[in-house]
């Protein structure tokens, strides 16, 4: 059993009182490459697709022009189908509600589920999980393994570096569990596994079923989880996850009345980066600065008068996400706004990158090359055709903010994650036998021993 770490203890009475305001509130296909976005309801608070506004004369222009990529394999994306019988998805209404029910869940996020199917069909096509998959011997931090029996989280072993950052990391996430868990009534199944709190989960490719908040394109025999950040990334900077969409929702204008340059804001740590700076320094759209960080959660004094904070982002038109040491775990943030997304091809997939579409009507982001080498011609096209910029922006808000990235979402998202995860694995053993000696007779015996620290205790 793993012992309390002395700055978990601080924690426990938040942690207590945490799990009751939970319990309150809870009342309350892998195809390949051709993957086809089901029908979902956006009535209500959903922002209609962008096109003529009152006072707009514009006529868009044609997207092929604009991405001289393939095009987009989506056939429909309808905008006023039903939900579950009487009841439909209003983000206003149930975007923060964990404990939907599995009904309102496939209704509201049909969508939502690609990567637990597409990790789901990898194993399938090769044999079940077994216990041996979810041990953590072959690293040595970063790592955790757990267990959830009869709907009780417990931390079987967890494996962090000596700086805390993989601590912070794994709360986060244990705390996301825990709160799918306990906001929703319905049966869930048993389940052990073991989940990576690094940027890069699987640096030495030893092929392991890991949860993981990010995968690179070919490690398809990873588990994509939501990451940390839809719990709290716990610097001062950015907050909770409600914390940043309240601050956003405070912050947000009228599309036309944004700044109209492309803006970001981070470390040079890669060539991606080093390129960014390179291509878009200079140019009369851009408000591209480098972060000089001093430490894992703040920076350089020189470098304060270019942060910004990640609600004041929206005030832009264009926001540019990068990858950093992986993934970058800014652009579910940057996808709150409603501003026009510009990423680089990538090669690290998140839980809800099935979702972008680069081309067609219902076109949700701007793809440009690697290098950037392409920016320049793409932000000429936006600047000058405002309302395929408007109407990008609006089916991001329709697609992200309002639908895939809430966080009722990702509490579903969870849930599924734990049964199909359980379809293929095992049944996880909730005691250990261990061997003692009667003290009296020197008879040996066995007792058993609960496994782990439930997720109460460890906090």
């Amino acid at each position: 059993m793993a012992a309390l770490h002395p700055s978990r203890r601080g924690l426990f009475v938040v942690a207590s009182l945490l799990s009751f305001i939970l319990i309150l509130s809870g009342g309350l296909f892998y195809h390949g490459h051709t993957y086809t976005l089901s029908a979902v309801d956006t009535k209500g608070s959903q922002p209609q697709p962008a096109g003529l506004e009152q006072g707009d004369t514009e006529k868009p222009t044609p997207s092929f022009i604009f991405h001289p990529t393939k095009p987009s394999q989506v056939k429909s994306f309808p905008i006023d189908s039903p939900g579950s019988g009487d009841w439909t998805f209003e983000a206003k209404d149930h975007a923060d509600n964990y404990g939907l029910g599995d009904t309102q869940c496939d209704a509201a996020f049909p969508d939502m589920y690609f990567e637990i199917d597409r990790a789901a069909s990898f194993w399938k096509s090769k044999r079940n999980i077994t216990l041996t998959d979810v041990d953590i011997s072959w690293k040595e931090n970063g790592l955790v393994r757990a267990m959830i029996y009869d709907r009780q989280l417990s931390i079987i072993e967890p494996k962090y570096n000596g700086d805390g950052y993989d601590l912070r990391r794994s709360l986060a996430i244990l705390s996301s569990i825990y709160r799918a868990l306990v906001t929703y009534h319905g049966p869930l199944p048993n389940i052990e596994f073991s989940f990576s709190v690094s940027d890069v989960p699987d640096p030495d490719h030893f092929g392991k079923p890991i949860w993981t908040s990010c995968r690179r394109t070919d490690a398809e025999e990873e588990w994509v989880m939501p990451d940390f950040g839809f719990w709290s990334w716990d610097i001062g900077l950015i907050g909770s996850y409600e914390q940043v969409r309240q601050e956003i929702a405070a912050a947000e204008t009228d599309f036309r009345q944004k700044r109209p340059l492309a803006v970001w804001r981070g470390a040079k740590n890669n060539d991606l980066r080093a390129d960014l700076l390179r291509v878009a320094t200079g140019r009369t759209w851009s408000d591209v600065q480098e972060i000089i960080w001093a430490g894992k959660t703040f920076f350089r004094t020189k470098s304060r008068g270019q942060f910004i904070k990640m609600a004041e982002h929206c005030k832009y038109k264009y926001l540019i996400q990068t990858e950093g040491a992986s993934y970058s775990g800014r652009g579910k943030y940057l996808q709150n706004c409603n501003s026009v997304v510009i990423m680089h091809k990538r090669q690290w997939i998140e839980n809800h990158h099935h979702l972008l579409i680069t081309d067609s009507e219902q076109q949700n982001v701007v793809e440009v090359e690697r290098d950037f080498s392409d920016l320049p011609l793409k932000m000429d096209y936006l600047l000058t055709h405002p309302l395929e910029a408007k109407r990008i922006a609006n089916n991001s808000v329709m697609m992200f903010r309002d639908r895939y990235l809430t966080p009722a979402a990702q509490a579903c998202y969870w849930r599924r994650l734990f049964r199909i995860w359980r379809d293929i694995s095992f049944e996880p053993e909730l005691y250990d036998d261990i061997e003692t000696e009667d003290s009296v007779t020197g008879e040996l015996r066995i007792e058993k021993k609960l496994r782990g620290v439930p997720y109460q205790t460890y906090m």
